[in-house]
């Protein structure tokens, strides 16, 4: 009996995370991610050991400790690890025949912490958070080792080179601990030619990981059931838990609310809004006169000036905040056209969750599932959404069918219950 309930709730059991990022504060998708799986680990009764990267140690451990405590996250360890120099990292990726990105994340001074830190504490479960941190699992020769790949980077970077996105940022998210301006103009500038590379030796080490890891799992339940189907190896599935609200009885005026929901530090969000400014203003503005249109997120580094000056008085930027779902009850739909991104757009369920239908295209479907005109519109072009507003204006029971419809889909994959017993499997095996 006790041996049963340590397999089931891990009592007792040592867990090390290893992680590509501080998981507060939880500003990003990825973030959120990352408190979710240390929040359900915490509560089968594990105890965590945290190893995360950070630049120059702009989040202390002591710091990353009190505020996990705050949120009743007890680590017994906390330790930062360090990133390679640029040119290092640069060098390293250009002889290696693996991930460029690995390069950022290798140090010996990481091996010698890491290597540390298993003989004094023989870890049961290693958790990697993205490929990034997969070369370390050979330091962890005695414990069980999972792969969270979060989705697939190198189905990404070929969207990006199909597309030609121009201002694609190659340092993601990070490019905020890199301020040399000749070190992101070289990026850019060599971008096409990186990426194709990159995107080639992604896929390799994907597969690889397969056959590596005790277990591997991505964030869509579609992307982990095509990849389990096209290697042969199960991939487990590693959604988001969503606190799905009740359908409430609401309708679309004419004064109608659109919003876009995003981190525009991220190259993803960034280039959806752009499309929204580009391409969907100038033809929802005119198909609905007293339309406005805001956006909810981290715009630290963004210049809100591109929104053209016809537009600025329909145009809100409200920046991050605090209570996101009481923002949603003032939105009628959430935009959310896809340039390159892949696996499951949280912007995408989390409108969804609370009771927002969306706006989107192929890409940003792909990932989820979601069926045209039931559960929200998807088309490529801004007009092909033009029947489903219309409709919903119109039809007041509709509008409200696609909220029922659409949330009784999420319950399938992301309810608490289907998503924790999916996390266990992936732990346990």
């Amino acid at each position: 009996m006790k041996m049963l309930l340590k397999r089931f709730f891990l009592m007792g059991s040592k867990i090390l995370l290893l992680l590509t990022r501080s998981p507060l504060p939880a500003s990003g998708g990825r973030e959120m991610m990352l408190m979710q799986a240390i929040h359900m680990i915490s509560d089968m009764g594990a105890k965590i050991d945290i190893a995360f990267f950070t630049k120059d140690g702009s989040v202390s451990s002591q710091k990353l400790k009190l505020e996990l405590e705050e949120g009743g996250i007890f680590a017994d360890k906390i330790v930062p690890l360090s990133y390679a120099g640029m040119f290092t990292a640069a060098l390293r990726g250009v002889v290696s025949n693996k991930p460029m990105q690995n390069a950022l994340f290798y140090t010996k001074s990481n091996v010698n912490i890491l290597t540390q830190l298993e003989l004094e504490n023989n870890y049961d479960i290693v958790y990697f958070d993205m490929l990034r941190t997969a070369q370390y699992a050979s330091l962890f020769p005695h414990s069980r080792t999972v792969l969270d790949l979060d989705d697939l980077l190198s189905v990404r970077y070929r969207r990006v080179l199909s597309q030609g996105i121009k201002e694609f940022n190659a340092l993601g998210t990070f490019s905020r601990f890199f301020e040399s301006t000749f070190t992101k103009k070289l990026l850019n500038f060599t971008i096409n030619i990186a990426l194709s590379i990159e995107a080639k030796r992604l896929h390799k080490a994907e597969r690889l990981a397969l056959e590596k890891f005790n277990a591997v799992g991505l964030v869509s339940p579609l992307e982990a059931k095509e990849l389990s189907y096209d290697t042969k190896k199960e991939v487990i599935p590693l959604p988001p838990i969503l606190e799905i609200k009740n359908v409430t009885s609401s309708s679309v005026k004419n004064d109608i609310v659109f919003a876009f929901v995003g981190n525009l530090a991220t190259n993803q969000n960034y280039q959806s809004l752009m499309v929204i400014i580009n391409d969907y203003l100038p033809v929802l503005f005119s198909e609905y006169p007293t339309s406005t249109f805001i956006v909810i997120g981290n715009t630290r580094g963004v210049d809100l000036n591109i929104v053209p000056k016809e537009y600025c008085e329909r145009v809100t930027f409200k920046g991050f905040v605090d209570n996101l779902q009481s923002e949603y009850e003032t939105i009628d739909f959430a935009l959310c056209p896809i340039k390159f991104g892949t696996g499951i757009k949280l912007k995408i369920i989390e409108a969804i969750a609370n009771n927002t239908p969306v706006l989107t295209n192929d890409i940003g479907a792909e990932g989820i599932g979601i069926e045209n005109f039931t559960m929200g519109s998807i088309s490529n072009l801004v007009s092909g959404h033009f029947s489903f507003i219309d409709k919903c204006i119109e039809d007041d029971n509709f509008y409200d069918e696609v909220k029922v419809t659409s949330k009784n889909y999420l319950k399938s994959s992301f309810s608490s219950e289907v998503v924790k017993y999916n996390f266990r499997k992936f732990l346990l095996g």
